[in-house]
């Protein structure tokens, strides 16, 4: 195989801005040709900024046409089809000079009439075989770069997301306007281009044949033409580009605003969002007239040249007719050959700028996938465990850590903590302390920026993403369900499982069980379509309290090794957290007591004494470190602990300040009375 020089080095501006965060400024050179797998470089989250590149364009150039590779059968075809349309196009203007030559003779013989019949059945028979495999290879293209670009959108790390390059209405512009683009340029590339040029090649080689004069004078107007055409095409691809980030951010607005409708119906905000979103349309709408008169001009201008190219073969024609060099018929052909030759041009021109646009869209979509590929390769190397190799336990050992986009917002530094397995612990914290940061550095959706995260005697670095997630539950402060049944949104928690897939009876019952557990199952048997309930966008159509029970149910329905609980009580009204209280508590009560392998972490995240009451070890975070841990008779007694949660020194039964319980633990006590 032939080496390629490739360079480790940074991507270009915009891509991945988030990650510069996390890697040193050095290059690392490396020939991927010639280098044994044991000779690269490891590939880590941390060097993603990193990513094998080109030294020149012109590697990425083949890149974007390798995309149709796969295509060939159909590609074949489709090249089969121009060439007897181009064929049976170029032999028309012929025969059309030979009627004219016969009629000017007072004759007209029925064969040539039949065979300009037969070139146009042959035109369209081409036609239609250029048109229907091009369009089925078109369509296989776009089809797979969109599911290739989603898979590696999924894959990207969390602070991918993070960046304003990547917001959710610019990675929808690559999944679908990009991603057309691409595939619709790559098979303009080769049907327009090959009729294109077999037509323009075709003319000037019948042209000569019939008047090698007259022929110079097309010939002398190719160059320029290309000339011009090279340049407008530079400056297209550089507006395509504006104009698709322009895109990008009208829909990234659209989406947001009609995502939470309620808060801009609440505040009363429609007319200042119709009026930023008209901002966004119109800075789309003056990049759509630029490249409309771009695109006027340069038309007008072609067709000029074009205009002026037939007046000059006319004339000349016309003189050496008139002289008897020529026939009128072969005449006529000259100029129909002309006109074919205009045509050709003008769409390979057009065709420089399409595969302009193109390629500009493809550096856009490698540029994910580049990144993607390091994600895979670290997976690759990392860790499937079993149950034997860990005993559970989470080790955070000299922390620091801070989130890409605020660098100098340092969450932690040096932070040292054990969550033991098999029991409950609670991390408590003023807000903004990072409580929950420790959760994302867990579930390996962050990495931190120094130190060490072990899950047992392993690092978690080295632990493959997937085998990890399948074993934890997680429950978020605000719960995300997505449009479909409750069973749908219950069983997104089962590992391997499609979304489309087909609830059978026994993963039925998995979903049932999860909701008795969550206390979820009364609420969703008293709905009229019980299960099969559509929650609506983003679950609008439930309670928060029932989102947040749907949430449980679904973290356990994958009977989780650590199940970790973000807040999962602090947005919900006093009847809402009983009930949710109520589903922690057993909860915690089954993890103590049953886990298939014996052990079951719980790990929540709380500033409410009903909830931090519950464990077995607290642990309080407080500026970047761990200030206090123990049991919540060691912690109560500490003053830091007490201003956290707005306990009085002087009562460390719970009460809150000015004598007020949280609901869950006056509903305990009513319990007690009675």
């Amino acid at each position: 195989m032939r080496s390629s020089s490739l360079v480790w080095r940074p991507m270009a501006r915009g891509a991945l801005t988030d990650l510069r965060r996390f890697t040193s400024q050095v290059k690392l050179q490396t020939d991927f040709g010639a280098a044994t797998p044991s000779q690269r470089p490891k590939p880590s989250l941390r060097n993603m900024l990193y990513v094998a590149e080109p030294e020149t364009k012109r590697g990425s150039f083949r890149r974007y046409l390798q995309a149709a590779k796969d295509q060939t059968p159909f590609i074949a075809g489709a090249v089969a089809g121009v060439v007897i349309y181009s064929g049976a196009t170029l032999a028309i203007p012929a025969g059309f000079g030979s009627l004219i030559d016969f009629a000017s003779r007072g004759e007209m013989p029925l064969g040539t009439s039949m065979q300009l019949l037969g070139w146009f059945t042959l035109c369209a028979i081409g036609n239609y075989m250029r048109l229907f495999f091009i369009g089925k290879a078109g369509e296989n293209i776009i089809a797979k770069l969109r599911r290739l670009l989603y898979s590696s959108i999924l894959k990207q790390p969390t602070a991918f997301f993070d960046s304003a390059d990547n917001r959710t209405g610019a990675l929808v512009q690559r999944l679908s306007m990009d991603c057309n683009v691409v595939g619709s340029s790559l098979t303009e590339a080769v049907t327009a281009g090959s009729k294109n040029a077999l037509q323009t090649v075709g003319s000037i080689g019948i042209m000569l044949y019939y008047s090698p004069v007259l022929t110079s004078v097309i010939v002398c107007m190719i160059p320029p033409i290309a000339i011009f055409a090279g340049s407008y095409g530079r400056y297209v691809r550089k507006l395509q580009h504006n104009m698709q980030d322009a895109m990008a951010e009208m829909g990234t607005v659209a989406e947001e605003r009609l995502a939470n409708i309620r808060t801009v119906k609440s505040f009363g905000t429609e007319q200042q969002e119709v009026g930023w979103y008209a901002q966004k349309v119109g800075h789309v709408y003056d990049l759509s007239l630029r490249m409309l008169k771009w695109n006027a001009a340069y038309v007008a201008s072609l067709q000029t040249v074009g205009y002026g190219a037939m007046y000059c073969i006319m004339w000349a024609g016309s003189m050496l007719v008139a002289s008897s060099s020529l026939s009128p018929g072969v005449l006529f052909s000259f100029f129909l050959y002309t006109v074919y030759c205009g045509i050709g041009l003008m769409g390979l021109t057009n065709l420089a700028t399409d595969i302009n646009k193109g390629y500009g869209a493809s550096l856009r979509l490698f540029d994910i996938l580049d990144k993607a590929e390091v994600v895979a390769q670290v997976e690759a190397t990392a860790k499937q465990l079993t149950p034997d190799d860990t005993d559970w336990q989470v080790t955070f050992k000299d922390i620091d850590f801070a989130y890409p986009t605020r660098p100098e917002a340092r969450i932690y530094e040096k932070l040292n903590l054990t969550i033991r397995p098999s029991c409950c612990t609670c991390i408590v914290g003023p807000s903004g302390s990072g409580k929950s940061t420790l959760a994302l550095l867990l579930l390996k959706l962050y990495e931190p920026t120094a130190g060490v995260v072990h899950l047992g005697a392993h690092n978690l670095a080295d632990i493959q993403n997937q085998w990890l997630h399948e074993r934890i539950g997680y429950v978020g402060q605000e719960p995300v369900l997505f449009g479909g049944t409750i069973a749908q949104n219950i069983a997104y928690g089962v590992p391997g499982r499609n979304w489309g897939d087909p609830i059978d009876r026994w993963l039925y019952a998995s979903v049932v069980e999860a909701a008795v557990k969550a206390n979820a199952h009364d609420f969703i048997s008293a709905l009229p379509e019980g299960y099969d309930t559509y929650v609506g966008e983003s679950g609008r159509s439930l309670s928060g309290g029932q989102k947040q029970r749907i949430a449980i149910a679904r973290a356990l329905v994958r009977n989780p090794r650590i199940t970790i609980l973000d807040e999962a009580t602090s947005a919900l009204d006093s009847e809402s957290e009983i009930v949710v209280h109520d589903a922690i508590s057993r909860l915690i009560a089954e993890a103590k007591q049953s886990h298939a392998g014996g052990q079951h972490t719980v790990l929540m995240f709380a500033h409410k004494l009903s909830m931090i009451r519950k464990a077995d070890h607290i642990v309080v975070v407080h500026k970047g470190a761990v200030a206090l841990e123990g049991t919540y008779e060691e912690v109560s007694r500490h003053a830091l602990f007490q201003s956290i949660v707005g306990l009085r020194p002087e009562d460390a039964t719970g009460r809150l300040q000015g004598g007020e319980r949280p609901a869950a633990d006056a509903e305990e006590e009513t319990k007690k009375q009675k």
